[in-house]
């Protein structure tokens, strides 16, 4: 939701570019548009990649860097390491990635990062030690119930966290929740033929 919302708030301000960097789903482009009328954003202003490689990723995250645009520079990217090899010994890759966005930091972007803790099961953000130094501000999400999302200000996980906060799922939204019936995914009109 925050991140759907997030998209369609900044759309109004200027281009939004969005990596999408899981095999399936990840974006609900109904919710976008709600939260575009009520945020009076512009459809345009929003571009989507996805990514289903590590190199496509590198790839993209290169080409940002190359583009010129007078606005601000927005990225909004989900799951960044998702496709960072699983093996310990491999896991160095990650660095690669967050060195190709604090590059984009240094060249005027604002990113936006929706991450995961880390799958070797410390209390950190996937992306290992030179991710989570290289953040500003990490909130952590999780949703404790049917209706509540409790969010935490936490930059250092060993360290007492910051402000914590109650948010109910019907606060994200702005309005009563929509129910997506009979909607389809974004991947599924793409498979579509015509």
């Amino acid at each position: 939701l925050i991140m759907h919302r997030l998209i369609a708030f900044r759309s109004s301000f200027g281009k939004v570019f969005v990596i999408i960097n899981t095999d399936f789903g990840g974006l609900e482009p109904y919710m976008v548009s709600l939260f575009i009328r009520m945020f009076r954003g512009e459809t345009d202003n929003i571009f989507v990649s996805r990514t289903f490689r590590q190199e496509d990723l590198v790839g993209l995250l290169n080409e940002l860097n190359l583009v010129e645009i007078p606005d601000e520079k927005i990225l909004v990217l989900k799951h960044p390491y998702r496709f960072v090899p699983f093996d310990p010994g491999k896991y160095s890759e990650a660095s690669r990635i967050t060195g190709l966005l604090k590059r984009l930091v240094n060249n005027g972007w604002t990113i936006f990062l929706f991450n995961t803790v880390s799958r070797f099961g410390k209390i950190m953000p996937e992306g290992g030690t030179f991710h989570h130094h290289a953040v500003h501000v990490i909130v952590e999400l999780k949703n404790i119930g049917k209706n509540l999302c409790k969010a935490v200000l936490r930059k250092h996980p060993f360290k007492p966290t910051g402000l914590s906060v109650l948010i109910s799922i019907k606060q994200l939204y702005g309005r009563d929740t929509v129910t997506w019936v009979g909607q389809r995914r974004l991947s599924e009109w793409l498979s579509i033929k015509s």
